[in-house]
């Protein structure tokens, strides 16, 4: 967009050049009438100058090559017109010169005559105009300032730049003076010229202020050719760098939007040209956006498995039966031109005959930044989908904006079997790992101790010994049977309940880092490495 900001000002450029010279004449007028030929010849001449700018500016990089082709270009003139015998007035009326207003010379108004002399009625009721002007001169200032960045490579601070064009129009108000903005084109024209230094800003403003009181003078004196020329170099400059030259930098779809903004100033004016090519980056950013794929993972329960630790015989039987349970894992923001791949990921996965049929469908929103009403209602096309094969979803890192929404399009996760929710992504997994175990109790796979060793670790006369050895310890939720720093000298067997692993961070919170369940050994980490407990093991219920 900044860059068909950039080509479309210099086509303005170009534009406000021809209506100097032609003005409002029709195509007839300058074709049959002699001042609209004169007007057609006014014009060839300033382009001639124009070309000689530019190929001038790209041969040389001295500052002064552009001020030396604007005398040179002016004494030129002046001397072409003693030469010819002609006229300050007579070469204005052949449009050489441009016309002089009538009226008085320089004046400026007092600010108190500003504020009496005001009929305040009528600047009420053109208050709406009044600040439309003002977001019209923000919004511009924010599109120079923009395009600047881009055409002189610098940093500019945006924020003090609106300060300082507030501060400024308040003072030039204060004189009668018309609000105004950082000027994109002589800005541009400065740079070109290598005038980057702040100095240059402070001469040119007293420059101005000096000549100020001559200003009518000054402009009725500039050759038109030479002001118009500046203008169509200028403008060509804009359209060779930032139109002509992305054509081979740019993909071609963003290309078109560059192209699309001159056309459409052409076509429509400013503010018809940046609207066009506003809507069609956002179409363009929407299309390519819909196409980068928000599922992050698609697994089952094989590849991805919670961080519990169980015994064998549980983790063949997930090995088995994983299949069963589908993980998607989404990312950025999700919206209707991409919701709709959620829905494509599960239709694919129940109509693969080739594997088992889904029980479970889990979807983790740990890393999705939000998302719009419409791929809130996708959620619930995808819950009618696998509520009609009995499928369950379950929905995990909830953010309170998403599930509200998620709520409102109609997700019941207070009263709906077929929709559940869990806090993260591990606890949602151990939920599915434990509904496809429950059919399994432990005394199905082991009759005691000494029959668990003899099917872990095999068999062997000496493990009634190792049995004997043993200490039973019964724990009550919240004990504390491992603690991180201690030294380890002991080995545990979980027998019954459950326990959790967590350590602590570094602002006091604790982190679970895995359940164990009956048939984990604890603490042998610290026994091969021959150093302190690295994490705590606490009791979630009665555990033996």
């Amino acid at each position: 967009v900044v860059a068909g900001f950039l080509a479309g000002s210099g086509w303005l450029l170009i534009q406000g050049a021809v209506m100097m010279i032609i003005g409002d004449r029709n195509l007839v007028d300058l074709l049959v009438r002699p001042e609209g030929q004169q007007a057609v010849a006014n014009l060839y001449v300033a382009v001639v100058f124009s070309i000689v700018m530019v190929f001038a500016i790209r041969r040389s990089t001295s500052p002064l090559t552009m001020p030396l082709i604007l005398i040179g270009g002016g004494l030129l003139f002046y001397g072409m017109l003693a030469v010819i015998g002609v006229g300050s007035e007579q070469a204005r009326a052949m449009q050489w010169l441009p016309a002089m207003p009538a009226g008085p010379g320089f004046a400026l108004p007092q600010p108190v005559d500003v504020v009496t002399s005001a009929d305040w009625s009528v600047v009420l009721q053109a208050l709406p105009a009044i600040i439309s002007v003002a977001l019209l001169g923000m919004v511009g200032l924010l599109l120079n300032t923009s395009g600047l960045e881009v055409a002189t490579r610098q940093e500019i601070d945006a924020d003090a730049e609106l300060r300082t064009t507030g501060i400024a129009n308040i003072v030039a108000g204060g004189f009668g003076g018309a609000p105004g903005f950082t000027g994109l084109s002589m800005t541009l024209l400065a740079n070109r010229m290598g005038a980057k230094a702040r100095s240059v800003g402070i001469a040119t403003a007293l420059m101005l202020a000096l000549m100020l009181p001559f200003a009518g003078e000054l402009a009725g004196a500039m050759p038109t050719f030479i002001a118009a020329g500046l203008m169509i170099a200028l403008g060509i400059e804009l359209i060779q760098d930032w139109l002509w030259r992305t054509r081979t930098q740019l993909p071609r779809m963003e290309w078109l939007v560059v192209l699309a903004i001159p056309l459409g100033m052409a076509a429509f004016g400013f503010m018809g040209g940046m609207a066009l090519g506003l809507a069609l980056s956002i179409a363009s950013f929407v299309y390519n956006y819909a196409r980068l794929s928000v599922i992050r993972v698609n697994a089952s329960l094989r590849e991805r498995k919670s961080s519990i630790d169980r015994p064998p015989a549980e983790n063949s039987l997930i090995e088995l039966e994983g299949e069963q349970v589908q993980v998607l894992e989404l990312q950025e923001f999700l919206f209707f031109g991409t919701a709709e791949q959620i829905i494509e990921a599960i239709r694919r996965r129940q109509q693969d005959r080739s594997r088992l049929s889904l029980r479970f469908v889990v979807i983790d929103f740990r890393r999705v930044s939000g998302m719009d009403a419409a791929a809130a209602a996708t959620f619930v096309k995808i819950r009618n989908l696998l509520a009609g094969s009995e499928v369950e979803l379950v929905f995990s890192s909830l953010s309170p904006e998403i599930e509200q929404a998620l709520a409102r399009n109609g997700i019941d996760f207070v009263s709906d079997p077929c929709v559940g929710r869990e806090r993260d992504l591990d606890h949602a997994l151990e939920r599915c790992e434990e509904r496809l175990i429950a059919a399994i109790s432990r005394e199905e796979t082991w009759q005691d101790i000494e029959d668990y060793f003899a099917q872990t670790i095999g068999p062997s006369a000496r493990l009634k010994d190792l049995v004997a050895s043993m200490e039973e310890i019964r724990l009550q939720p919240g004990d504390r049977f491992i603690r991180a720093g201690e030294a380890g000298e002991d080995l545990f067997l979980l027998w019954t309940g459950r326990a959790k692993v967590e350590a602590v961070l570094a602002n006091g919170k604790r982190l679970r880092l895995r359940t164990v369940k009956p048939g984990v050994v604890l603490g042998e980490i610290a026994i091969y490495r021959g150093g302190p407990r690295t994490a705590d093991v606490v009791a979630e219920v009665p555990s033996t």
